[in-house]
């Protein structure tokens, strides 16, 4: 069960501190809800140094009140991306989950899901919303290539027709000169 999430990016303005917090989501929202379920994660990147060792490509897991905190690091974006679970995360889930923030992070327009949806629902990964959008531009490709396959067709038939016109011609010409021949051939006596 996932508690909360968080992406934090590289803060070009000031170097020393390294991150801020760029979007995050927790599952207790209501207007009563507990302190930032983030906190210790905020106080790991924000107030330390803990950033800059950290290794690209890397999951980091602490578990902090019966809680697991797991970190990661992408080497594409530089971000790292925060998530807090009461249960531990099998690797799969962790890989799909962190691919799917990176997602969110990456590509605004094309993810159709946030971070709260998310936490909501885990299961509902955004990979498929990616594979959606490839599909479709797979598919404008795919209608292009047949329009100028159909183009081609709408040629080659012209061609054909063409060709079968002067084949025609051609075989009248041959009957004319058949019956000439005929006729010569009658009149000359060979």
């Amino acid at each position: 069960m996932l508690r909360a999430m968080g992406i934090y990016t590289q803060d070009e303005l000031t170097e020393e501190k390294g991150l801020k917090k760029f979007k995050f989501a927790q599952k207790d929202k209501g207007l009563f809800f507990q302190d930032n379920q983030l906190e210790n994660i905020d106080t790991i990147l924000l107030k330390s140094s803990f950033y800059s060792t950290m290794e690209a490509n890397k999951v980091y897991l602490d578990v902090f009140n019966n809680e697991y905190q797991y970190l990661y690091r992408s080497s594409t974006t530089h971000a790292v991306f925060a998530i807090i679970s009461k249960t531990q995360l099998d690797p799969t889930e962790k890989a799909f989950l962190f691919k799917n923030m990176e997602h969110i992070l990456i590509r605004p327009d094309r993810v159709k899901i946030t971070l709260d949806d998310i936490v909501v629902n885990p299961l509902n990964f955004t990979g498929r919303d990616l594979l959606i959008g490839r599909v479709q531009d797979g598919m404008q490709d795919v209608i292009a290539i047949m329009q100028k396959n159909i183009d081609m067709v709408i040629a080659r038939g012209e061609r054909l027709e063409d060709l079968k016109m002067k084949a025609i011609k051609l075989d009248e010409d041959a009957t004319r000169v058949e019956i000439k021949a005929k006729k010569l051939n009658a009149c000359c006596g060979w």
